[in-house]
């Protein structure tokens, strides 16, 4: 990968990470240490989403996150569904789940739901 595409996609990927109050360039120099807990957690889901990969398995990738940051991460998760990518989240946030994937399967009662119309992740 060149200067350029790693350009792109620190671009892409980067603001995921911060506040609105926070330029890219603030955040690509700063010490990953000093992040609060949820912005070291969306740093992680940035770093796994800029490998795009075809397969993506996460877990609880919203615990600890603001309205806004779940939003984020939901647009890219669409974003890897429309490309065709297999995204499998496990959760115990069940409203966001019914809300916006298309299949849910609930180890514990042992069922598989699944929707027949377009949402937001799956």
């Amino acid at each position: 990968m060149n200067r350029e595409e790693r350009e792109k996609i620190l671009v892409k990927y980067l603001p995921l990470i911060g506040e609105k109050r926070i330029s890219i360039d603030e955040l690509r120099n700063q010490n990953p240490f000093k992040l609060s807990w949820g912005q070291k957690r969306r740093l992680n889901l940035s770093s796994i989403f800029s490998y795009d990969p075809d397969l993506l398995l996460i877990d609880e990738p919203f615990i600890g996150q603001d309205a806004d940051s779940i939003q984020n991460i939901l647009s890219i998760l669409h974003d890897f569904h429309e490309q065709g990518k297999t995204i499998i989240i496990v959760s115990h946030d069940q409203e966001l789940l019914i809300k916006n994937c298309t299949r849910i399967i609930d180890i514990e009662k042992q069922k598989s739901y699944k929707k027949h119309y377009k949402t937001n992740c799956h």
